[in-house]
C-alpha cells in the first residue's frame, strides 16, 4: 500500500486503494505511519551517524518518486539536521546586518556633519553588534562542533573570496 504510485497504478491497485479508503480511517492510518517514520528517524539519529545518513538518503530518494510513502514522510515533517540552528543563525545575521547598517549610517552622518547620536549611543550599538557576533560564533561552533564549523566557515569564506575577485 505504501509503495503505490499514483502515476504507475494498475487497475488492481486502484481497486485495492479504493477498498482500503472505504474500509479504514485514512487520516488515522497516515498519522500512525507518520509517527512510526518520526520514531525511526529519531532512533537512527541517536544510534549511528552512518546509518542516519543512509536513512536520510533513502528518504530523499523515496520522496523524489511519486509514492504514497512519500506523503507519509512529508506528514512526519522530518526537518533536515541543523534546520532550526540555520534559522536562528540567519535571524541573528539579519540583526547584525541591520545593526551594522545603522552603525555605517551613523559614521556617514558624522562625516557629513549631520546631527548624529552621541558617541555613547554609537559605542553601545557597536558593542551590542560585536557581542552578538561573538556569542553566535561561540554557540554555533559549540553546537555544530569545532571541525565541522571550521570546515563550513572555510568553505563560506573561500566562496566569498571567489565572488569578490
Amino acid at each position: 500500500m505504501l509503495y503505490v504510485s499514483a502515476t504507475e497504478m494498475s487497475q488492481a491497485e486502484e481497486e485495492l486503494c479504493a477498498d482500503f479508503d472505504r474500509e479504514s480511517d485514512q487520516d488515522c492510518f497516515e498519522r500512525k505511519i507518520a509517527s512510526l517514520i518520526k520514531k525511526a528517524d529519531k532512533r537512527y539519529h541517536a544510534q549511528d551517524a552512518l546509518e542516519y545518513g543512509r536513512w536520510r538518503s533513502a528518504i530523499r530518494l523515496v520522496v523524489q518518486d511519486d509514492h504514497y510513502i512519500g506523503v507519509m514522510i512529508a506528514r512526519a515533517n522530518l526537518r533536515p539536521p541543523w534546520d532550526f540552528l540555520k534559522l536562528v543563525a540567519t535571524a541573528v545575521l539579519v540583526v547584525c546586518v541591520v545593526l551594522g547598517a545603522m552603525m555605517g549610517a551613523i559614521i556617514l552622518m558624522d562625516r557629513q556633519g549631520i546631527d548624529t547620536p552621541s558617541k555613547e549611543v554609537a559605542g553601545f550599538w557597536t558593542w551590542v553588534t560585536l557581542s552578538t557576533i561573538a556569542v553566535v560564533y561561540c554557540l554555533v561552533r559549540l553546537v555544530v562542533g569545532k571541525e565541522r564549523f571550521d570546515a563550513a566557515l572555510d568553505s563560506l569564506l573561500s566562496k566569498a573570496r571567489r565572488i569578490a575577485s
